[in-house]
């Protein structure tokens, strides 16, 4: 846990410098969607949850950091596996908005995140249940350091209650 903890705080430390350069290159957004929810779908089995990922027809590209990207995803749906495991469905959802903007929705229909909590969820260390998060893991740097990748990226991150059950979190990225 320890390591886990020093790798968290150097990966955040390092995307708040803003002279930190990102490894921007073309990438497919729908085959990396595709990869990341089959590198989950053995732990969400477990927990009796299925991934589903919806893309578009067309192949959607974007000019991103690739592996910062796919630590924003493996974030929330490592999140969304935790907390979320009293649901039985993971969603990531892609949609072209238009030519120069894309939302990726991650999304279940498990337990929602309190609504006096929805705002603190990207503070660093904070943890929505204290007690229930020492249990499953986690130091609350997860969603700080996606926000802060997200931003990085130039896009926006943002997180809703799915009344009556659910989370939502929207990752909107323009200039693609």
């Amino acid at each position: 846990q320890m390591k886990s903890l020093v790798d968290d705080l150097f990966e955040y430390t390092k995307v708040r410098q803003t002279d930190a350069p990102l490894q921007i290159q073309s990438l497919e957004l729908n085959a990396m969607l595709e990869q990341i929810g089959a590198s989950f779908e053995l732990e969400a089995n477990k927990k009796g949850m299925e991934i589903n990922t919806i893309l578009p027809d067309s192949p959607v590209k974007i000019e991103a950091d690739p592996e910062k990207l796919a630590r924003v995803f493996n974030n929330l749906i490592t999140n969304a596996l935790k907390y979320g495991s009293d649901g039985k469905n993971i969603y990531l959802q892609l949609t072209k908005i238009d030519e120069k903007e894309i939302e990726i929705r991650i999304s279940n229909d498990g337990e929602p995140i309190p609504e006096k909590s929805l705002r603190q969820v990207f503070d660093r260390f904070y943890r929505v249940d204290k007690a229930r998060t020492r249990q499953k893991g986690g130091f609350g740097l997860g969603l700080s350091l996606a926000q802060q990748i997200v931003l990085a990226l130039k896009g926006t991150i943002v997180v809703k209650d799915n009344q009556p059950k659910g989370t939502i979190f929207e990752v909107k990225i323009t200039g693609v």
